[in-house]
């Protein structure tokens, strides 16, 4: 009951997004480093790769490293995340270089610069992810506190 009546909320809040339903799989974390922890003991080992936006949440790169994760830092730029810069860390890395399973973004009110991802690089961004086999980890606390008026933020990664 309370998961539908929250995937009814975030329906309401993200109007013209696509919908969220508890039939999905939401799932109710005690925040982000919750969410982080359960990513990583289901989809993460030791010795794998992960990109993070530079700068990062600070307490998430702190997470990637307790799991013995290699973090590897991407640039940013005003508007976020360069998805040029994530094609080009992917190409540079060599033979030997562990495996990057996942890439951590803070799309919307990034921490701590503030930038949003627009659509454009966010589509882009899914296209990359997807053609390299990345899954990406979105931490999206701060979407629904976008300056953005309804129906022109950059919608949800999902």
């Amino acid at each position: 009951e309370f998961l539908r009546e929250l995937a009814d909320f975030i329906g309401r809040q993200c109007a013209g997004e696509a919908p969220a339903r508890a039939a999905d799989g939401l799932l109710l974390t005690n925040g982000v480093s919750h969410g982080l922890e359960l990513a990583l003991s289901v989809f993460a080992r030791p010795g794998d790769a992960v990109l993070v936006e530079a700068p990062s949440y600070f307490l998430a790169v702190g997470i990637f490293e307790a799991h013995g994760l290699e973090v590897v830092p991407v640039p940013t730029d005003a508007q976020g995340l360069s998805v040029d810069d994530v094609e080009a860390v992917l190409d540079a890395r060599g033979p030997g270089s562990r495996p990057v399973r996942f890439l951590y973004t803070v799309p919307a009110g990034h921490n701590p610069t503030g930038s949003s991802l627009p659509a454009e690089r966010r589509r882009r961004l899914v296209d990359v992810a997807r053609r390299r086999g990345l899954l990406i980890l979105a931490d999206e606390v701060y979407h629904m506190l976008d300056w953005h008026p309804r129906g022109e933020r950059p919608p949800r990664m999902v």
